[in-house]
């Protein structure tokens, strides 16, 4: 039995940027957790399976995902949450976010047959279902007021190119990163789809 999560993974420009604000933000509070995910909103949150039940997983996922678009989204921070966790929001038009809660909802289905256990509790799914980058753990008002945002909120224009199966290291959160297992590319609109499974 192992851990894993669906993400929809960033373009990468806007990745990198993202990248800069977390790896600044680790230094001043000393969590560098943050850098050991790659840049994503998570769609489906962690959750344990038998591993040869995941190449089924990654299959309906490229199956289900065929019909859906690339999308471009605001993302507006930083967003502090309850206790030390601290976010970059997710802000789209009506549309998008129908969009957003749709994957949500598909990818839940498509996990339950597999799940042994669920890491996600239900405050955080279906209607709570609150899309998000995050920045970091650990981080005081001070850390975010002294050092990254002092300029002043921030507004990052992003693209969700992909959706991606990733596996936790089985010492989690001790060591290692959050690695992709394989994912399936968005097309643009009018484009035919690439996926690209491992």
């Amino acid at each position: 039995m192992k851990r894993y999560a669906i993400f929809g993974l960033i373009d990468h420009s806007t990745a990198e940027l993202i990248r800069t604000y977390q790896q600044v933000l680790s230094v001043c509070t000393g969590d560098s957790l943050a850098l050991r995910f790659p840049i994503h909103v998570t769609l489906r949150g962690p959750f344990w399976a038998n591993s040869n039940g995941i190449h089924s997983l990654l299959y309906q996922t490229k199956k289900s995902t065929a019909a859906f678009h690339q999308l471009d989204v605001l993302l507006v921070g930083p967003v502090p949450v309850s206790p030390s966790l601290c976010w970059l929001e997710l802000t789209a038009s009506g549309s998008a976010l129908q969009y957003m809660s749709g994957l949500h909802t598909m990818l839940e289905g498509l996990v339950a047959p597999l799940m042994l256990r669920d890491d996600v509790p239900d405050e955080h799914k279906g209607a709570n279902f609150r899309p998000h980058v995050t920045l970091g753990w650990g981080v005081s008002p001070a850390a975010l007021c002294d050092n990254l945002f002092n300029a002043g909120p921030l507004k990052l224009h992003g693209i969700i190119e992909s959706i991606a199966i990733v596996g936790y290291p089985e010492k989690w959160p001790e060591e290692g990163s959050v690695e992709v297992l394989g994912r399936s590319n968005l097309a643009r609109e009018g484009e035919a789809t690439l996926d690209i499974l491992h």
